[in-house]
């Protein structure tokens, strides 16, 4: 496999839609076996469970193409074999993949590819994140990817479920929009960041990290170096989109430590300057870089995504993710195993970088 000098993270979108109306067929088996279902309020339980069905073969589908064409074709998308991480988060098991596909044990994929699904209405995505040096002991590879649609609302009101679920200042940022759509707009964009973040570190919605042990905090106004601007393209971090002015700087802090003040006994909570109160540091120190944007007019789509070096990595390959332009970012639209792949209308709406 011929290794690429810049790492690249691509996001693979794909609405079963578009299967439907191409006739998408693998052999002589249309893969959608029903074809197009009746109406949500018209389906009976079996063909809502059909739905499921197919909805989870798409989605089997799309990863396994992702990854393959990742892998450039080196590993065809029947061979690969995933398994779980400690937490839960799928990963592929590279041992079993590479029998499979006939490579040796010592191939240099494992290691430099990571990836993550995502689905809601309408529509599906894999981020597959291939890095472009070998890894070193202690490296860390991994990328979270989440979907909502801006069409969502939620059930038991912005407000309940902001102070219930989200980070305080999270929750009064939001608050503070002068419209109701604006606090959905708001909502909308913590919630799918936030879930990106958790699928990355592998912690997810129910682990002990918790919703409200991070905050997401904007700082508006100011236009983003990414993504266009007249950029050189070869060292554009995002590729194919429309220029991101206005676009938002965000930072990601941590829950603070409690910490005893000598001085008179009293608990205190530390914070830095210009944070949230109650949050600390920057997780973009730590590698961590997270974007969101707008797709097709109808989706917020939120990625997470770390390229960090051991400490004992030679000089010269120090952690990517201080230097953004070595990573490029993709999106395109698919159909699984058929393709062609086209560019997606996207606009980015916030990014720490």
């Amino acid at each position: 496999m011929k290794h690429a000098k810049t790492s690249l993270l691509r996001v693979w979108l794909f609405r079963p839609s578009q299967a439907m109306e191409r006739g998408a067929r693998i052999g002589n088996t249309n893969v959608l076996g029903l074809g197009s279902l009746p109406v949500e309020s018209t389906r009976s339980k079996q063909d809502k469970q059909l739905a499921r069905d197919q909805e989870k073969a798409w989605a089997d589908l799309l990863m396994r193409t992702s990854l393959s064409r990742t892998c450039e074709g080196l590993v065809p998308p029947e061979a690969f074999v995933f398994a779980r991480e400690p937490r839960g988060k799928p990963k592929v098991d590279w041992e079993h993949t590479l029998f499979r596909a006939g490579l040796p044990n010592h191939c240099a994929l494992p290691g430099r590819v990571a990836f993550n699904m995502t689905h809601t209405n309408g529509m599906m995505a894999c981020a597959t994140l291939y890095h472009a040096h070998e890894p070193w002991e202690g490296s860390l590879l991994t990328v979270g990817i989440d979907l909502e649609s801006i069409q969502r609302r939620p059930r038991k009101g912005v407000e309940t479920l902001a102070r219930r679920r989200l980070a305080g200042p999270e929750a009064e940022w939001i608050l503070q929009s002068a419209t109701e759509e604006g606090k959905v707009q708001r909502f909308l964009e913590i919630w799918t960041l936030k879930e990106a973040y958790l699928k990355a570190t592998g912690d997810g919605l129910s682990s002990g990290l918790g919703l409200k042990k991070f905050c997401i905090s904007f700082q508006d106004d100011i236009d983003a170096t990414v993504a266009g601007a007249g950029q050189d393209p070869e060292t554009n971090f995002a590729t194919g989109m429309k220029s991101s002015k206005g676009a938002r700087r965000m930072h990601i802090q941590h829950e603070a430590i409690q910490a005893k003040n000598h001085a008179n006994g009293r608990t205190v909570l530390t914070a830095e300057s210009g944070g949230s109160p109650g949050y600390v540091g920057d997780a973009s120190a730590e590698g961590w870089q997270s974007v969101l944007f707008e797709v097709e007019q109808t989706h917020l789509l939120a990625l997470c995504y770390n390229l960090q070096w051991s400490k004992g990595a030679p000089t010269g390959l120090m952690p990517l993710t201080s230097h953004p332009t070595n990573c490029n970012l993709e999106l395109v639209s698919t159909v699984p195993l058929l393709g062609p792949d086209k560019n997606v209308d996207s606009r980015m709406l916030a990014s720490t970088l």
